[in-house]
C-alpha cells in the first residue's frame, strides 16, 4: 500500500497555468516555433487528424 503523504499530489501548486488554447478549445501550453517543428517531425502527422487536415498542418509548418 502506498503512503499517501509520501506520494501525495501537489497538483496546481507547482504547475504553471496554461497560456493558450488547443484545437479542441482546452487549456494548453504554447510551443516555440522550434518545438512545434520538432513535434511535427517526431509525430509525422501530415495526414488528416481529428482537429486538422493535412493542408492545415502543412500551412502551419510553412508558417513556422
Amino acid at each position: 500500500m502506498a503512503i499517501n503523504t509520501l506520494f501525495g499530489s501537489y497538483r496546481g501548486a507547482m504547475i504553471a497555468p496554461a497560456d493558450c488554447v488547443n484545437e479542441a478549445g482546452a487549456p494548453a501550453y504554447a510551443l516555440t516555433p522550434k518545438q512545434a517543428l520538432a513535434q511535427y517531425a517526431a509525430t509525422g502527422c501530415f495526414g488528416r487528424t481529428f482537429y486538422a487536415s493535412e493542408q492545415e498542418q502543412l500551412s502551419r509548418v510553412l508558417q513556422l
